[in-house]
C-alpha cells in the first residue's frame, strides 16, 4: 500500500515537469520499477503475489533506473547517414503509413495463448490510464487472442489448415478455450498481414516470429497457417526457420507434445 502511494505521489510530480521530453523519460523510469518494487512478480499470463524482503524504497529503485536509463543513452551508437527513429501509437491491423513505405518489417504479434495483456500489465496501465473504464476500452481494441476482445466483423481468410483446425475445434470444443476467440485472432492476424504488405515496397521482406499453441484436442501450428494467409495475400513464404522448441504446459496435456516457435520469412 504504502510502495503505491509512494509511486503515485512520484507520478504526480513527474507530471508536473513542463519539458516534455524529461516528463517522458521519468515517467518511463517510473513504469519500469513498479513490479520490482513490490510482492508481485508476472508469471506467464498472470501476476502472482510473492514474498519479498528487504525491497529499497520506491525513491532508492527509480534513482538507480534512471541512472542506468541516462548511461544506455549516454552510450548508445548514433545511427549512421539520415536514418531517424520514431515511434507512434497505433493499430498493426491498420497501419497508418503510407503504401509501398518500408522495405523491411520485423515483428512478433501476441501469441494465441489466451492471455490478456491488459490485465499481466495491469499495474503499468493503472499509471497510464485515468480509470478502469479506459481499460476497459483498451482491452476491447486489443487484438483477439483473449477473451474479453470487441467482436469486429467477421473475414474469412483462405487456409486450408486453419479450415481444419476449426472443425477440429468445434467437434471437441474447450469452455475455457472457446472456437470463436481461435477464429478471431486469425482474421486479425489476417488483417495485420494485409497491412504489413501494404506498406512494404516491391521485394521488401516481412520476419515474423509467431509461436503455436496447445490444447488438449490438439495442436495450432499457428506458424503454417499464417504462412498460408500470407500466400493468400500476395506475399511469397521464403522460409520458415524453428527458433525454439518448448513442452506443453496446459493441464491434461503430456509434457512430450513439442510446440514450435517460428520465424516466418516473407517477400512481397
Amino acid at each position: 500500500h504504502y510502495t503505491y502511494s509512494d509511486i503515485l505521489f512520484l507520478r504526480e510530480k513527474i507530471m508536473e515537469i513542463e519539458d516534455e521530453k524529461i516528463r517522458n523519460f521519468l515517467f518511463l523510469g517510473l513504469l519500469s520499477i513498479i513490479i520490482g518494487s513490490g510482492n508481485v512478480k508476472r508469471d506467464g499470463g498472470v501476476l502472482k503475489i510473492i514474498k519479498r524482503r528487504n525491497i529499497p524504497p520506491v525513491r532508492i529503485l527509480l534513482k538507480n533506473r534512471l541512472r542506468r536509463m541516462y548511461k544506455d543513452l549516454k552510450e548508445r551508437n548514433p545511427l549512421h547517414g539520415e536514418i531517424k527513429a520514431e515511434a507512434r501509437l497505433g493499430d498493426a491491423r491498420n497501419l497508418s503509413v503510407k503504401n509501398d513505405f518500408f522495405d523491411i518489417c520485423i515483428t512478433s504479434p501476441p501469441y494465441l495463448n489466451w492471455v490478456d495483456y491488459t490485465k499481466v500489465y495491469a499495474l503499468e496501465l493503472s499509471l497510464l490510464l485515468n480509470s478502469g473504464r479506459e481499460i476497459s476500452r483498451l482491452r476491447k481494441k486489443t487484438l483477439r487472442s483473449h477473451i474479453g476482445a470487441k467482436k469486429i466483423k467477421k473475414i474469412s481468410p483462405i487456409s486450408e489448415r486453419l479450415f481444419r483446425t476449426m472443425e477440429i475445434l468445434r467437434e471437441n470444443p474447450d469452455p475455457k478455450k472457446r472456437p470463436e476467440i481461435v477464429e478471431g485472432y486469425f482474421s486479425d492476424i489476417y488483417l495485420s498481414l494485409k497491412s504489413i504488405y501494404a506498406s512494404l515496397r516491391d521485394n521488401g521482406i516481412a520476419v515474423i516470429v509467431i509461436g503455436n499453441s496447445c490444447m488438449p484436442s490438439l495442436t495450432i501450428d499457428s506458424d503454417l497457417i499464417m504462412a498460408e494467409l500470407s500466400e493468400d495475400i500476395g506475399f511469397d513464404v521464403e522460409k520458415i526457420m524453428v527458433a525454439n522448441v518448448r513442452w506443453c504446459d496446459v493441464h491434461g496435456i503430456k509434457k512430450e507434445r513439442p510446440v514450435r516457435e517460428s520465424i516466418l520469412i516473407l517477400s512481397k
